[in-house]
C-alpha cells in the first residue's frame, strides 16, 4: 500500500509540473500580471521570470518528493497534511509579498464597521450613497462660462436714475416683467423712490461653491445661488421702516429680469420669479437653460442659477433697529403706541436674511476645512431630511422647511464646537452643550444630530450657536419666537418661521430612525431587514403610513376674522398668517393628545415675471400623530372655578366658545371643562377630528365641510353588516372591542380549567398585539391605501 501511494504521488507531482512547465512560457509571452494575496497587483517582471519560477517549483517538487519518501510510513492525518501543503504552497508562490498588519486607520475602519455600523455592509452601502447623491462637478464647465458671462452682463448693466415706485413700475411693465412689491405696498403719497446701479460685487454662495449640494426629491435641479450685491447708495436710514427695504430690493430684482430677457443679451436663459415659503419678501430670480446647445448651455449639469440680491457691510441701515422684538411695522389702523408695542419678529428677520449669504458661506467653509467629516455628515442628514419631506420636492412638504439648507449645517455645528457660552442661556434649559470635538466619523455626527432633534426640546430651550464677536441681541429678545436657534454669525434665528408642531414631528422622525439604527441589524439572528433602507432609500413621505389621522383642509372659502393687519404684513402674505393661525391653534387645541401635529402642502412653485406675486396652494393637508393614552379621553379640564385670575378663565372660554362650560365632578372640584358626546366606540376614536374641525372653524374661518377625513369611511369596512349587528342586538349582546376580549377572557378560563385533562399545564395564554386597546385604535385609524388622491 505505500509502494501505490508512493507511485501515484509521482505520478501527481508530474502532471502537476507539465501543467506549469505548459503553461508559463504563455505567461511570459502575455506579460500577465499575477495578484499577491494582499490585493497589490504585479507585472510579470515583478513577479519573477520564468526561469526563477521553474526553479523555484522544481525545488518544490523536489522538496516534496524526499518529504513524501522519508515520511512513508508516518501519515499524521489528512487535516495536517492539507495544512502542510497550504503551507508550502504560501511559500513558494510565485508572485506574493510577506503579509503586512494593518495600519491603524484600517483597524479603526474595521472597529467602526463591527462596532459603529453593526455591519460592514451597512458602511459599504454608506460609502456607496455619497458619490450618488452630490453632483458631478467635473462637468460644471458650461455651468462656470455662463456665470462668467452673466457677471460681465450684470456689470455692464446701465444705471436707472431715481424715480417714484410705482411710475418705475409702470415702466417695467411695459416690458413683461412685474416688480414684486410686498405689503404694505407703495402708493401715490410715496415720498422714496427708486433706481438701479450695477452691483458691487457678485459671489456664488450657498452649498454649490462648497461642493454640498445634494441631489433634491423627484428629479429637481440643483439650484446655484448666485448673491448680488446692491449698492449702498441706493438705500437710506429709514429703508427699515414699512417694507422699503423690501420694495427697492423687488424693483432691483425686475431690473435684472428685464435685461436678461432681452432678446439681445444672448445668454440663453428663460427667467422666473420664485418666492421662498410663498413670501414675497424674499422674492428671487431663477434663470434655467433653454437647451440651445451653445457654449452657455449648461442643461446637462441639471442645474438652475437663483439670483438673490443683498445688502451690503456698508449700508447705512442701522442694524440694530433689527432686534426680534422691534416694531419696524406702522399701519394705518392702529396707533403709534399700539404699533410700538406689536414686535415684528418675522419682518426683522426677512430683512436681516438679506446680510447673510456671504457669511454663511465663509462659516461652512471653515467647518468644512477644520472638520474632516463634515462634509459627508451632512450630506447624510440631507439626504435623511429629504427622505422624510423637511425640503423640497413634487409630493406634499412639511411647512418650514423650505429653503432651509444652512440649518442642517448649522446643527452640525453646533454639535461640533458647542453652544455659546452659558451667560447667554435663557430659558429652563440653561445648560451649555459641550462641544463632541472635530474628530468624529461622518456617521457618528449623524447619529449624533438625529440625538439632538430626538432629546431637545426647542418649546422650552433656546440654542445660541458660537460666535467669534459675541451675539448681537440678548436672549431676552427671543422671548416671543416658538423656537429659538441663533445662527454663528449672530444674525438671525434660523426658526423664526418654523411652527413649534414641525419640529415636533422632526423629534418623532429622528426618534424611529435611532430606534431602526440601535436595534436593527443585518446580521441579527434570523433576520435580513436592512436598515439603511429605511434610513436612507425608502421615501417616508406617505401620508397613509405616517399619520394616525390625515386630514384635508380646504382654505379657499376660509374667513378668519380675527388676523390683524399687522400680524399680516408681519407674515408676508395673510396665506401665511392664515397658516400659522391654524398651526398655533390646533397645537394649543389638541395638547398631549397628539406627539406632533404637520402641516404639509406643495412646494412654493415657480411663476412667469408678469405675475407680481405668488400663488399659494388652496388644500393643504394636516397629519396628527396620536399619544394614544391621551388621545380620546372625553373631557378637557381647564381652569379652576376659584382661579384667583379671572383673566385664565376668559382666555379658556374664549378659545372654546360654547364648548366651555364650568363643572362639578366627583372628587367635589368646579372647574371649566370642555366634554365631548359620544354615543359609540367609533365616535370615540374620531374625538381628536371633532376637536380639530371645531376650532378651525370657531378661529380660522374654516367651515366645516372644508376639513374632511378618511377615518369614519374606513371604520365603515371594519363595523359589522347590519344584517349581523341585529341579532347581537336582539339578543341583548354586546358587539365591539369590549365584546371580542369578554369573549377571550371566557376563552382563557376554559382553557385554564382543563388542567387536569392535560399532560401539560397551560400557564399564560396570550392574544396577538392586535388585541390591546393601542392596537385597536391604530387600526382605527390607519387609512386606506386608495382613500384620496393628491
Amino acid at each position: 500500500m505505500a509502494t501505490e501511494r508512493k507511485r501515484k504521488r509521482g505520478q501527481e507531482l508530474t502532471s502537476h509540473e507539465q501543467k506549469r512547465r505548459h503553461v508559463s512560457p504563455e505567461t511570459e509571452e502575455d506579460d500577465e500580471q499575477y495578484i499577491s494575496d494582499d490585493g497589490v497587483t504585479f507585472g510579470a517582471g515583478d513577479a519573477g521570470s520564468e526561469e526563477d519560477g521553474s526553479d523555484v517549483d522544481g525545488e518544490s517538487q523536489g522538496e516534496e518528493e524526499s518529504e513524501s519518501e522519508e515520511g512513508e510510513g508516518e501519515w499524521s492525518g489528512l487535516q495536517d497534511s492539507r495544512e502542510a501543503e497550504d503551507a508550502d504552497d504560501d511559500e513558494t508562490r510565485p508572485g506574493t509579498k510577506p503579509k503586512k498588519p494593518p495600519t491603524g486607520e484600517e483597524l479603526r475602519n474595521i472597529k467602526d464597521a463591527t462596532e459603529l455600523y453593526r455591519s460592514s455592509s451597512f458602511k459599504l452601502q454608506i460609502d456607496a450613497l455619497l458619490p450618488n447623491v452630490r453632483p458631478k462637478y467635473e462637468r460644471s464647465g458650461p455651468l462656470d462660462r455662463f456665470l462668467l458671462a452673466l457677471h460681465a452682463f450684470l456689470k455692464s448693466l446701465p444705471s436707472i436714475e431715481a424715480q417714484h415706485p410705482l411710475a418705475a413700475s409702470r415702466q417695467l411693465l411695459k416690458k413683461g416683467v412685474a416688480v414684486p412689491y410686498s405689503s404694505p405696498l407703495p402708493t401715490e403719497d410715496t415720498n422714496w423712490k427708486v433706481s438701479f446701479e450695477p452691483p458691487t460685487e457678485l459671489t456664488v454662495v450657498g452649498s454649490w461653491p462648497t461642493k454640498l449640494s445634494v441631489k433634491a426629491k423627484d428629479k429637481r435641479p440643483y439650484t446655484v445661488d448666485l448673491a448680488v450685491e446692491m449698492p449702498a447708495s441706493l438705500f437710506q436710514e429709514k429703508d427699515y421702516m414699512n417694507g422699503r427695504f423690501f420694495h427697492k430690493r423687488a424693483y432691483y430684482l425686475a431690473v435684472i429680469a428685464a435685461a436678461i430677457i432681452n432678446k439681445k443679451t444672448g445668454l440663453g436663459v428663460d427667467a422666473v420669479f420664485d418666492a421662498t415659503s410663498g413670501d414675497p419678501r424674499l422674492t428671487t430670480l431663477l434663470l434655467r437653460p433653454r437647451q440651445d446647445g451653445s457654449a452657455n448651455d449648461f442643461s446637462k449639469v441639471h442645474a438652475q442659477v437663483r439670483i438673490i440680491p443683498t445688502l451690503p457691510a456698508d449700508s447705512p441701515i442701522p442694524l440694530q433697529r433689527l432686534a426680534p422684538q422691534r416694531s419696524n411695522i406702522r399701519t394705518s389702523s392702529s396707533s403709534e403706541e399700539s404699533s410700538e408695542a406689536l414686535a415684528t419678529p418675522l419682518y426683522n428677520t426677512a430683512l436681516l436674511l438679506a446680510t447673510t449669504p456671504r457669511a454663511h458661506l465663509l462659516r461652512v467653509y471653515r467647518l468644512k476645512q477644520d472638520v474632516p467629516a463634515f462634509d459627508d455628515a451632512l450630506t447624510l442628514l440631507k439626504v435623511w431630511a429629504n427622505q422624510r419631506g423637511y425640503g423640497e420636492g413634487a409630493k406634499l412638504s412639511i411647512r418650514g422647511f423650505e429653503g432651509k439648507g444652512m440649518f442642517w449645517a448649522s446643527v452640525l455645528d453646533l454639535l461640533v464646537n458647542g453652544e455659546e457660552a452659558s451667560g447667554l442661556s435663557y430659558g429652563k434649559s440653561s445648560s451649555k452643550r459641550k462641544p463632541l470635538g472635530k474628530g468624529l466619523s461622518s456617521y457618528q455626527l449623524f447619529r449624533a444630530a438625529l440625538d439632538f432633534f430626538a432629546r431637545h426640546d426647542f418649546s422650552e430651550g433656546q440654542v445660541f450657536l458660537k460666535s467669534e464677536n459675541g451675539h448681537r441681541f440678548p436672549p431676552q429678545e427671543y422671548n416671543n419666537h416658538e423656537a429659538v436657534l441663533v445662527d454663528s454669525t449672530s444674525s438671525v434665528n434660523l426658526l423664526t418661521d418654523v411652527p413649534l408642531s414641525s419640529l415636533e414631528l422632526l423629534k418623532c422622525d429622528a426618534k424611529l430612525t435611532l430606534e431602526v439604527l440601535n436595534s436593527t441589524s443585518p446580521l441579527a439572528a434570523g433576520s435580513f431587514h436592512d436598515p439603511f433602507q429605511d434610513v436612507f432609500m425608502k421615501d417616508m413621505r406617505d401620508l397613509q403610513t405616517r399619520f394616525d389621522i390625515v386630514m384635508r383642509v380646504d382654505l379657499s372659502a376660509a374667513k378668519p376674522s380675527k388676523l390683524s393687519a399687522l400680524r399680516v404684513l408681519d407674515h408676508g402674505s395673510p396665506y401665511n398668517a392664515l397658516l400659522s393661525t391654524l398651526v398655533s391653534t390646533l397645537r394649543k387645541g389638541l395638547g398631549n393628545r397628539t406627539k406632533a401635529i404637520g402641516v404639509l402642502h406643495a412646494t412654493s412653485a415657480a411663476r412667469p415675471l408678469s405675475q407680481a406675486h405668488p400663488s399659494n396652494p388652496p388644500v393643504i393637508y394636516v397629519g396628527l400623530v396620536f399619544d394614544t393614552e391621551h388621545a380620546f379621553r372625553l373631557v378637557d379640564h381647564g381652569p379652576a372655578a376659584d382661579n384667583p385670575d379671572p383673566g385664565v378663565a376668559k382666555a379658556f372660554r374664549e378659545f372654546w366658545g360654547e364648548k366651555a362650560e364650568l363643572r362639578r365632578f366627583k372628587d367635589g372640584s368646579i372647574v371649566e371643562s370642555v366634554v365631548w358626546d359620544v354615543k359609540t366606540a367609533d365616535e370615540r376614536a374620531h374625538v381628536p377630528f371633532y376637536i380639530s374641525r371645531y376650532l378651525l372653524a370657531r378661529h380660522c374661518g374654516i367651515q366645516p365641510d372644508a376639513v374632511q377625513s378618511w377615518q369614519a369611511s374606513y371604520d365603515s369596512l371594519l363595523r359589522l353588516p347590519e344584517s349581523i349587528t341585529a341579532y347581537y342586538q336582539a339578543a341583548g349582546a354586546t358587539t365591539g372591542f369590549k365584546a371580542a376580549m369578554s369573549a377571550f377572557d371566557g376563552l382563557v378560563k376554559t382553557i385554564k380549567g382543563l388542567d387536569e385533562e392535560l399532560p401539560l399545564a397551560i400557564l399564560n395564554p396570550s392574544g396577538t398585539p392586535v388585541f390591546s386597546v393601542v392596537g385597536l385604535a391604530l387600526i382605527r385609524t390607519v387609512l386606506p391605501r386608495d382613500g384620496y388622491h393628491h
